[in-house]
């Protein structure tokens, strides 16, 4: 089995805060937290204990139930509350028009969705008069829901000056870091990486395919190129085959590869940034209670972990730096 450290970062109103164990270290993000308007039409505060709560969950799938079940014990403990929870069924009520009549007739003071899919249909669900939404484990929310004015929620997306302070904290040497993806789907996150790395001191060189086919040639006229390989989610780029070749090719050229989730880190990156689905639910319980309490929605990032695997990194001859363990500290 691959040898790997973990360390879980989640987000807080602090600053920094350790467990201080010995090898799985809890941090706290930055404080980041800067309070954003929520704007809900007829929303009024409501005491978290007493208020209708519901659920709405895309599938069974196991990050959507760990999600549920921080979202459940974060409302427990918040508020005491316990939410209705309701699962999208596309077998049997294809177009939620059921589910829809049931919420409706619940007529909840606060709508929770977990996954996109849920996300989605709890808009259009409401669409004329919505009560006050949190929405969780959605990558891109503002593309579910465009015609949003204002969202309140937890995001899987980790903006990328987080990441490439991550990136730089376990590397500090790193100049030279390539990032592929397809400009169709991610052209703005390459653009706001570029500044992000430009402050850090970091060249970003941008590797653009807009098919798959294109990937390898790519790849191969810039490995002298970068010193590490930074992988995002990216409909062009990821599937599990081309992530194992990307990373086969990589480690041939003696490059790191820095991917977003425990595949990556299961298959030979050298760091992989890894949501921490469970807390993410609670981070959404929090902001639930929020919203509950006529407080501003708590914008953050979502709770992660940063995965060294020390065997590739044995094997490339390289050594990282782990997250900085004192309170007050970050990358």
């Amino acid at each position: 089995m691959t040898k790997q450290r973990r360390y879980a970062m989640a987000a807080s109103s602090g600053r920094t805060a350790a467990l201080r164990r010995p090898v799985r270290i809890l941090l706290s993000l930055p404080a980041l937290l800067l309070l954003i308007p929520v704007i809900v039409a007829g929303a009024t505060a409501v005491p978290p204990e007493a208020a209708r709560i519901s659920v709405v969950v895309s599938s069974n799938l196991k990050p959507y139930m760990e999600t549920l079940q921080g979202l459940e014990a974060g409302l427990q403990a918040a508020a005491a509350a316990t939410p209705t929870v309701h699962f999208l069924d596309p077998l049997n009520d294809p177009s939620h028009t059921l589910l829809a009549g049931i919420l409706q007739k619940q007529d909840p003071d606060l709508l929770i969705s977990v996954g996109p899919e849920a996300m989605a249909f709890c808009w259009n669900a409401f669409a004329d008069q919505p009560p006050p939404m949190v929405y969780s484990m959605v990558l891109h929310p503002h593309r579910v829901v465009p015609e949003a004015p204002s969202l309140c929620g937890i995001s899987l997306s980790l903006a990328p000056d987080l990441q490439l302070r991550h990136f730089q904290h376990a590397f500090p040497r790193l100049e030279r870091l390539g990032l592929i993806f397809d400009p169709a789907h991610n052209e703005p996150f390459a653009v706001a990486a570029a500044t992000a790395a430009e402050r850090l001191g970091i060249t970003l060189v941008p590797l653009a395919v807009r098919q798959r086919q294109e990937i390898p040639s790519v790849l191969d006229r810039h490995w002298h190129d970068i010193e590490a390989l930074w992988v995002i989610p990216d409909a062009t780029v990821i599937s599990e085959s081309l992530v194992h070749f990307i990373i086969k090719r990589a480690l041939t050229h003696g490059v790191p590869v820095f991917g977003y989730n425990q595949f990556f880190a299961d298959s030979g990156a050298a760091l992989a940034l890894v949501c921490d689905y469970e807390a993410i639910g609670r981070q959404a319980a929090e902001a639930a209670t929020a919203l509950l309490q006529g407080r501003p929605c708590p914008a953050t990032h979502p709770a992660h972990e940063v995965v060294l695997n020390e065997r590739v990194l044995q094997a490339l001859g390289m050594t990282a730096s782990p997250p900085p363990d004192r309170p007050g500290e970050a990358p």
